[in-house]
């Protein structure tokens, strides 16, 4: 009887530790450094949008050393469906890109304090208005002239 009542405790003691080391991985971490801000929306007159799907915003951050790019490291994140974002970056200096579809691409670039977060506070991305191009050289969409360099892709024929 005894050892069973051992075998229990120990049993016991191993699932409580299990469940205690499940909830620790769980938790969301505070990032000690890095940037925050809020993602919005907006149309070409600067009126905030309903968009319903935030969270398909891609924010990427690319580390800086003396002003240049540094190959095949990115820090990627996307923020809540309320546009709300929190990125964990290191301190250094960093080129930061958010896209949306149908929106027009906002780049910057942000220094990261020791210790800090930096709060953006609110980014408005501004709409791409379908249409509001003009064809190039004056010419009519229809009859548009192709200069060198320039691409023309044709659908694939059947």
């Amino acid at each position: 009887m005894r050892c069973m009542g051992k075998a229990v405790t120990i049993a016991l003691c191993v699932c409580i530790i299990s469940l205690s080391a499940c909830v620790s991985l769980r938790r969301k971490e505070v990032p000690e450094e890095g940037m925050k801000g809020k993602i919005v929306p907006v149309d070409l007159h600067g009126e905030e949008l309903s968009y319903p799907e935030l969270q398909n915003v891609i924010i990427n951050c690319m580390p800086l050393k003396e002003g240049r790019l540094m190959e095949g490291r990115s820090i990627t994140a996307n923020p809540d469906k309320k546009g709300n974002f929190v990125v964990n970056l290191k301190q250094g200096e960093y080129a930061v890109e958010i896209f949306l579809k149908g929106f027009f691409v906002k780049s910057f670039q942000i220094i990261i304090e020791e210790g800090t977060i930096t709060d953006l506070e609110i980014l408005k991305l501004r709409e791409i208005e379908a249409g509001s191009g003009e064809p190039i050289m004056g010419e009519s969409a229809d009859g548009m002239i192709l200069n060198e360099g320039d691409v023309n892709i044709q659908p694939p024929s059947q």
